[in-house]
């Protein structure tokens, strides 16, 4: 994604369209950041973590591979999780579920 950094109360915030992203960085300006998406933890209700970011969304798209399933959430911008199979099945989730992705802060890649 491409984003723009802003610092507010002391912590850092990538800006990539409305969505506020908290990131870990020294660099300033306009860079891009990645979050891998093993990193990206799906949640049907937010709870109390070390998490900072935590980012309600609704399900757009899901794609199964194996064992595997990537759920597109459109959070404002969409963002791939990557789970297992059996979470998916475990959780129910389906197009058009509203879900919380929550991601630690330091998961967040910048780059210039």
């Amino acid at each position: 994604y491409e984003a723009t950094l802003t610092l507010q109360d002391d912590e850092v915030f990538a800006m990539v369209s409305n969505v506020k992203i908290q990131v870990n960085t020294e660099i300033t300006g306009n860079v891009k950041i990645s979050i891998r998406p093993e990193d990206i933890i799906l949640s049907k209700g937010s709870f109390i973590s070390s998490a900072r970011n935590v980012h309600k969304g609704i399900v757009s798209d899901i794609i199964i591979n194996g064992n595997s399933a990537k759920v597109i959430l459109d959070i404002g911008i969409p963002l791939v999780a990557l789970i297992t199979k059996k979470s998916l099945v475990e959780l129910s989730i389906q197009k058009g579920d509203e879900l919380f992705a929550i991601f630690k802060t330091m998961s967040v890649k910048v780059y210039r």
